[in-house]
């Protein structure tokens, strides 16, 4: 069952009720006793006044599942079932003020658990997939701007799992309900509702080309085998372009930069393969991507799609750059064993970060950090990193417009977390920051700030915790601060620096 929203004549404003003043330089993290971390989710909210260190409580909501806007102006939090709606709050940062969770409306009635999935391109819509034995599992787009349910699509009652997809720019989605038939469709928000049109085939796993305007999906058969993949004009025809030798196709898909060319990968059974192929949206033949005769996952494209970096995984793991033409043969990058590479993602249009686990290694830990890249003759060049001991949470900046500038690590021996500057030809480690206090450790990954000029984290010892704020632009970076110290743990969720 769908249900549309209807005409909107005019959009109200944001409702700023109970709005608490503060500076625009703003925190919001949640806060449970130390003894409760990992055992039960996180219940009070509280915003923090990075000028004047003022703390604030923004309200009692369980944490169980939380979503951020890409601004960090937006933050919906939920929790378990309620006995006759669902728990769904949003908290909205502005350069005035933060107003403190409100209930979503248009939930009364509708129990169940939303988990977050995507945003819209504008960032004022959030969709969420929701599990409920009571109503059903089903998708619901909510409305960031009126603090209210815009839009919901329910599963029939004897069929469970609901998923959706979002396009990265504009106001398209598509969603599967059911797990047996997959009935797919592609919708779009248009006139304050929400527009949805059946596909011709059923499927899943819905791809978009990075300006919104097609979408790849596999289809499946009578007995839930993909056989070929379709690629959609959103808001035009359906094109089946898959299949090109009559092996079945994986539901990996993926758009190059450009937008016209689809990379997959599909399954040759009788030879034990997955094998990658470009195929063009714009009706030429396919090219097969890097060694046919080699398992490969789904290769990383630079930022601008003129190479790509191949992890082949028959055995171990192996690392190679590969041309997109398909004419080039492909550059080894590492073997295993001794080690087996995980190529990670680009940093920019020509270099790639990958890590590599060593085999004889008793915890299979990250081992090296490594940057890599091809030379203007066509030689690998292979930065590594010294991580000095196993990598556990990594967190990177926001991308700018052209590339990734910048990555924090933890080392899970020592503690520290490191610094390294991705910007310019090699890669440095600028700071490596220690717990301020004996015992300490920090906790989770750092939060950065929209901008990518800051990032905080919480640091926990046995008895009390720290929320440390480092400002890193484009010099080096700042000496990290304590900004709140309390007793409970203080986990940061969004950082308006």
């Amino acid at each position: 069952m769908d249900m549309d929203a209807g005409e909107d004549s005019a959009v109200p404003p944001v409702d700023l009720t109970g709005l608490i003043p503060t500076s625009g330089s703003q925190l919001v993290f949640s806060s449970q006793p130390i003894a409760d971390l990992g055992d039960y989710p996180p219940s009070q909210l509280y915003a923090l006044d990075l000028k004047n260190g003022k703390a604030h409580d923004l309200g009692h909501a369980e944490l169980s599942y939380t979503t951020v806007s890409q601004d960090q102006s937006i933050l919906f939090v939920g929790g378990a079932n309620a006995a006759n709606d669902t728990n769904l709050f949003i908290v909205r940062l502005t350069d005035r003020g933060i107003v403190p969770a409100t209930p979503i409306s248009g939930f009364e009635g509708r129990p169940g658990n939303e988990y977050p999935k995507a945003w819209s391109g504008d960032g004022r819509y959030a969709f969420f997939e929701r599990g409920s034995n009571i109503i059903g599992d089903g998708i619901d787009v909510v409305d960031a701007q009126t603090n209210s349910l815009l839009w919901y699509a329910d599963n029939a009652p004897n069929e469970q799992s609901a998923s959706v997809d979002v396009a990265p720019k504009g106001l398209w989605f598509a969603y599967t309900l059911g797990l047996d038939k997959r009935p797919a469709s592609v919708a779009h928000i248009e006139h304050g509702g929400v527009k949805s049109t059946a596909l011709p085939s059923a499927g899943y796993g819905f791809t978009f080309d990075a300006d919104g305007t097609h979408m790849a999906y596999p289809n499946f058969d009578a007995t839930t085998h993909v056989t070929k993949l379709f690629v959609q004009t959103l808001g035009g025809a359906t094109v089946p372009i898959g299949d090109p030798d009559g092996y079945p196709v994986a539901t990996i898909t993926m758009f190059m930069p450009d937008g016209r060319v689809l990379a997959f990968v599909q399954s040759n059974p009788s030879a034990d393969q997955i094998v990658n192929e470009l195929l063009s949206t714009q009706g030429d033949a396919p090219v097969i991507l890097g060694d046919e005769t080699r398992q490969a996952s789904l290769p990383l494209p630079s930022l601008d799609g003129s190479r790509m970096l191949m992890v082949y995984t028959e055995v171990g793991q192996d690392l190679a750059f590969i041309d997109p033409t398909g004419k080039a043969p492909d550059v080894p990058i590492v073997s295993y064993p001794p080690e087996a590479a995980v190529g990670d993602r680009a940093i920019d249009d020509k270099r790639f970060i990958y890590y590599t686990i060593s085999t004889a290694s008793a915890s299979m830990g990250v081992d090296e950090l490594h940057i890599v890249k091809l030379d203007g003759e066509g030689k690998v060049v292979d930065t590594r990193l010294d991580t000095q001991d196993p990598i556990g949470t990594d967190c990177y900046s926001p991308f700018t417009r052209s590339s990734l500038t910048k990555l924090v690590f933890l080392n899970t021996n020592t503690k520290t977390l490191n610094l390294i500057d991705l910007r310019g030809d090699t890669p440095k480690r600028v700071a490596m920051l220690a717990p301020s206090v004996d015992g300490a450790r920090p906790l989770y990954c750092p939060m950065w700030g929209p901008n990518g000029d800051a990032f905080a984290y919480t640091e926990i010892s046995d008895t009390s915790s720290r929320i440390r704020l480092v400002r890193w632009g484009d010099g080096a970076p700042e000496e990290p601060r304590t900004v709140y110290e309390t007793d409970a743990v203080a986990d940061v969720m969004v950082l308006r620096p």
